[in-house]
């Protein structure tokens, strides 16, 4: 079987950390193209668990953060497409950890802040939203929208508004996603009892 051979050639490896972190998590990217998740989540975990005990992070952070993300994925429900086997507040940890060694990856915050908006973390949703709106503003993903549309679901109808109006101004606009946009502008206005307003807009 190649992948326990591959396991055992890690388990031989001796001082070699970094190594035994990029072959872990090899096998955990093989083991999830072959269905076992669980064994894949292992593997990454056993993995992070060795570089808590080295110099990983001062010699090699940038690894140690790709690894966390992998784990993160591994955890994630969007991800791996299974709520039985994601674990979403693992996913957060380890996308949060993935960050700490590397703060320049947007999707480290994009996977993030959809986790925090479904375990109803708004706030840290938008926090996020609005790292990303500062330091990527011409990103093909719409950071506005996204803000703004979380603010109108939990009542924040002003501030969602104001961003919903940045949304159109995204340079990767479509027609589906302006009238999208604009649906949203009215509903918000509704809610806030602009009924004027939102006539307007429908």
């Amino acid at each position: 079987n190649t992948l326990d051979n591959f396991e055992a050639e890690i388990s031989v490896t001796k001082g070699e950390y970094t190594t035994v972190l990029l072959a872990k998590s090899v096998l955990a990217e093989v083991q999830y193209a072959q269905g076992e998740i669980v064994a894949a989540q292992k593997n990454l975990f056993d993995a992070l668990d060795i570089a808590k005990t080295q110099d990983v992070a001062e010699n090699d952070p940038l690894l140690l953060s790709t690894v966390y993300y992998t784990f993160g994925l591994l955890n994630d429900p969007y991800y791996i497409n299974d709520y039985n086997l994601a674990q979403p507040a693992q996913a957060i940890w380890a996308y949060s950890n993935a960050i700490n060694y590397n703060k320049d990856q947007e999707k480290y915050y994009i996977n993030r802040a959809a986790l925090y908006w479904d375990s109803e973390n708004y706030e840290a949703a938008i926090a996020d939203y609005s790292y990303l709106i500062a330091t990527h503003p011409d990103h093909f993903l719409n950071f506005h929208l996204l803000r703004g549309n979380l603010r109108v679901n939990i009542g924040q109808y002003s501030d969602g508004i104001a961003d919903l109006y940045q949304a159109l101004k995204h340079p990767y606009l479509d027609d589906y996603l302006e009238i999208s946009i604009v649906y949203l502008i009215g509903k918000a206005r509704l809610l806030l009892g602009e009924y004027n307003e939102a006539e307007n807009i429908f």
